[in-house]
């Protein structure tokens, strides 16, 4: 695990030409939104026109990451209600208005009762009531 995956591609983008970049995940409550924005703006810059950088996104799960990097787990609504859940969708939607949504659903370092429970939970509560936000050419995953 690199805390900082974007400084750390930054690095291999200065010592290659030919390869594009990305993180699988970049874990967001990390990050100063304003820093994580300048870090990608500079990497992109290093990478130049011809080259991309693939930006993976996350909530992040284990409350011992969360620890070490001085971040309240349950801070801002990392987690929620299915309620919650569904405000949260639907209120990213009307702002982005994306092509495609992929819902995933983290277990994190949940027992197996507990994630047989929490996917049961999201399947009957939230998946529904996002449904309608689909077209012909969105999907809606769960994992």
């Amino acid at each position: 695990m690199v805390p900082d995956p974007t400084q750390y591609l930054t690095i291999f983008a200065a010592r290659t030409r030919r390869l594009d970049v990305g993180s699988m995940i970049t874990v967001l409550p990390w990050h100063n939104p304003f820093r994580l924005a300048e870090q990608i703006s500079v990497l992109q810059h290093v990478l130049g026109p011809d080259r991309k950088y693939f930006l993976g996104v996350g909530r992040g799960l284990a409350r011992r990451n969360f620890d070490a990097m001085g971040v309240d787990m349950l801070a801002d609504g990392i987690w929620g209600t299915p309620e919650q859940c569904v405000e949260r969708i639907i209120e990213h939607h009307e702002e982005v208005n994306p092509s495609e949504i992929i819902v995933l659903l983290g277990t994190g370092t949940m027992t197996g009762p507990q994630m047989e429970k929490a996917m049961r939970l999201y399947g009957e509560k939230v998946l529904p009531r996002v449904a309608h936000l689909r077209t012909e050419k969105e999907a809606v995953v769960a994992c």
